[in-house]
């Protein structure tokens, strides 16, 4: 098989034994983990104490997002890594391909000025970034060649940038 983004260069150390307490958690955001981790004892049990560390650390949404990848994975070779990685590229909850769904339909006049390999592209990149792509079309309105805007903004920036600059703002 391919390589997969579940693989990290640098594995967090430490070892495994989830012996990290949920207490420096919010408490409803603890119940959300513990049940997770009840459903799926297994996935507790792979991560490291520097994962499970991070994962208390983290935004709450991405953290349970994370947990949700992995436990419908089910094949990851290297959960504490994966942990890491997933922090790594995407520290904030990342959306989902309905969000992006979503945003075309409440923007009929940018999905009409897209084509289906433009389309296909925001449906594969990060929902928040697509999203975000979205909505500067939508506020800019007058774009030559919006099939393009999207290749360029996706090839410039895959992450959501979070601000208000709209695609051509201060970098």
């Amino acid at each position: 098989p391919a390589a997969s983004p579940l693989e990290c260069r640098d594995p967090p150390a430490g070892g495994r034994g989830a012996s990290v307490g949920w207490g420096a958690m919010a408490g409803r955001f603890a119940r959300v983990l513990e049940d997770l981790f009840a459903r799926q004892p297994l996935l507790k049990e792979s991560l490291d104490d520097k994962a499970l560390s991070s994962l208390s650390l983290a935004d709450p949404g991405r953290a349970v997002e994370i947990l949700e990848d992995m436990a419908g994975k089910g094949d990851v070779r290297n959960p504490s890594a994966f942990v890491a990685c997933a922090l790594r590229d995407y520290p904030q909850k990342r959306g989902r391909q309905a969000d992006v769904d979503a945003m075309l339909q409440q923007h009929p006049e940018v999905q009409a000025g897209l084509d289906e390999e433009a389309i296909s592209r925001l449906r594969d990149a990060d929902p928040a970034r697509a999203v975000e792509i979205i909505e500067d079309m939508a506020l800019k309105g007058d774009i030559r060649n919006p099939s393009a805007f999207v290749s360029r903004a996706l090839a410039r920036y895959p992450h959501r940038r979070g601000g208000s600059g709209g695609e051509g703002g201060p970098r």
